[in-house]
């Protein structure tokens, strides 16, 4: 009877866990769905019981429980192909079954059921991501790096609580908006670009210190170009975060006296990356994931990376922490692929990957290609306006200020190519940018860039620092810098108000340069000789790499869903 009553409780303590466990996620279940969990750990365990007549039974166990976690973990996230992952389910199970075995004797059956129902469906989903880890590791050659889930359980658990209780500072509030892939030519047709343009000034055309996010990223964060912060990939898929000796903005922040926090998405922004250092609270939707129930599957709602997802947590930040003092990260990736929100066609549901193999190249294909880009978009716009709605009823903009930038654009055979990371062409490296507050200036025509944006909001919270300030914008001399790609090869440019310059390929090898006038060629298609008296083409080829350093830990599954790795 007592082993029944265990047994029983086992199974139902399973499903309990997983909606605790739920409840710290940015969607919950919904009624149904707890419901079905509840129901299929019952009826597995009244099957347990009528199907195995002997009480000390190994089958009457009541660690099995457990077992099914991993198994089902297992099943889901062991490599592919499906065969693969079910050789590697039972690989698992069999282990599963000797220490089942093990705790199968009279003596442990009883009191280890209750422990092994509950850290069984939290313990074994993380046994489980790190062994698929170590042999996708291992399937990639030693020069990938996975992020293990053990090293980051602790990172996860820690990001989803304020870490400071310092009081703040009299700074005024500070927000920071970044988008992921959004083409400069897209945002300025956005209602919340034109709304933020209005309430400070706009630049439809800003420059990007990279054509891809990680070493864009990091010179917003760090007002710096990637030979300095080190943010950068190599070839051979080893992938370097910010050097730990260049000061961040959360970190210059909170030295003053500011309470960070960070609501963010793309898996080149988790915590090893080093993007998390000096926030208080550091929420990244796909580092801390809700947690899958086993037969329900997700939680309803939106997904995690979706920018209402993302608004819906930023909201919930001001609540706590909005006023004086405060500084808010926000950072969507809604226009990154997969588009999500458009009405079928072939760009629901596409990774980067699929388009760089070239397949799609029909002229149907490539519209609604665009067409679910657009989708995106629009379905991003919407969500910014309901930030800027509770921004506006907080009154923030009479002395907060608010900088919005995209890390870099997104190409559609503008040159014969798609996505980005592989080119410097204005599809790619010209972002939308604006800045909006009570003491913003239309004076300055120059060029401004990434590098821009960390000086600006220390600037504004009496931290000097040296650098171009936005809110009086940029002198009409200035040259702009953008470095590397993530693909095919590394490229180098150099911008100003007239024009861009871009090297292909290293300087230690054979280059080749090109000119674009962006007076008479704003979409650069059709390259002139060098003009060297500009001094672009010694700028650009002056940029320097970033020093080679340890590989950072990378969420390898978060990454191939986007297509950054094959």
């Amino acid at each position: 009877m007592m082993t029944s009553v265990l047994t029983l409780l086992a199974w139902l303590l399973v499903p309990l866990t997983e909606w605790g466990l739920s409840q710290s996620a940015m969607v919950t279940p919904t009624i149904k769905q707890v419901v079905l969990e509840f129901t299929a750990f019952g009826i597995l365990g009244v099957c347990q019981l009528v199907l195995v007549k002997t009480p000390n039974s190994i089958w009457r166990s009541p660690l099995w429980p457990g077992v099914v976690v991993i198994a089902g973990t297992a099943l889901v996230v062991g490599p592919a192909p499906l065969m693969q992952r079910f050789l590697y389910m039972v690989a698992v199970l069999v282990v599963s079954f000797v220490f089942v075995r093990l705790g199968s004797g009279r003596r442990f059956t009883h009191w280890l059921a209750i422990p092994w129902a509950i850290f069984g469906a939290i313990v074994a989903r993380y046994f489980v991501l790190a062994l698929a880890s170590q042999i996708s590791s291992a399937q990639m050659g030693d020069s990938v790096t996975v992020a293990n889930p053990f090293d980051r359980l602790q990172t996860e658990v820690v990001n989803l609580v304020p870490r400071g209780t310092s009081a703040a500072g009299e700074g005024p509030p500070l927000v920071l908006l970044t988008v992921d892939t959004l083409r400069a030519d897209e945002a300025v047709t956005m209602k919340s670009y034109a709304r933020l343009s209005k309430l400070g000034r706009g630049w439809p055309k800003a420059s990007a210190v990279s054509s891809w996010t990680l070493p864009s990223m990091a010179s917003i964060h760090t007002g710096v170009l990637p030979a300095e912060h080190g943010a950068d990939g190599r070839p051979g898929g080893h992938y370097q975060g910010l050097s730990t000796s260049v000061e961040t903005l959360a970190e210059a922040l909170s030295g003053a006296g500011y309470r960070t926090n960070a609501v963010v998405t793309n898996p080149w922004l988790e915590s090893p990356m080093g993007f998390a250092r000096g926030f208080d609270s550091y929420t990244h939707a796909t580092e801390s994931m809700p947690h899958r129930f086993i037969f329900a599957g997700m939680a309803d709602g939106p997904s995690p990376i979706d920018a209402e997802a993302v608004v819906s947590r930023a909201l919930e930040v001001l609540e706590t922490s909005s006023g004086p003092g405060t500084f808010l990260w926000v950072h969507l990736l809604d226009p990154h692929m997969p588009y999500m929100h458009a009405d079928g066609g072939a760009g629901d549901g596409l990774a980067d990957g699929q388009l760089r193999s070239g397949k799609l190249t029909t002229a149907t294909m490539r519209q609604e290609i665009r067409d679910a880009y657009n989708a995106e978009v629009a379905h991003m716009d919407a969500q910014i306006m309901r930030l800027i709605d509770r921004l506006e009823e907080n009154d923030f903009f009479t002395d907060g200020l608010l900088v919005f930038v995209a890390d870099h654009g997104e190409e559609f055979w503008d040159h014969g190519g798609t996505e980005h990371g592989h080119s410097h062409h204005t599809e790619v490296v010209d972002v939308a940018m604006t800045i909006s507050g009570p003491t913003v200036s239309s004076s300055g025509s120059g060029v401004v860039s990434h590098v821009d944006v960390l000086p600006t909001l220390l600037k504004a919270a009496g931290i000097e620092r040296r650098g171009i300030d936005l809110r009086q914008g940029a002198p009409s001399d200035r040259i702009t810098l953008t470095y590397g790609n993530n693909y095919y090869r590394i490229d180098r440019s150099a911008r100003d108000s007239t024009g861009r310059v871009i090297i292909y390929g290293e300087p230690t090898q054979r280059v080749s340069a090109d000119f674009f006038d962006h007076v008479n060629d704003p979409n650069e298609l059709q390259p002139l000789p060098l003009p060297l008296e500009s001094g672009l083409y010694a700028a650009a080829l002056a940029l320097e790499a970033p020093e080679e350093a340890e590989a950072a830990a990378i969420n390898r599954a978060a990454l191939e869903a986007l297509g950054y790795i094959q």
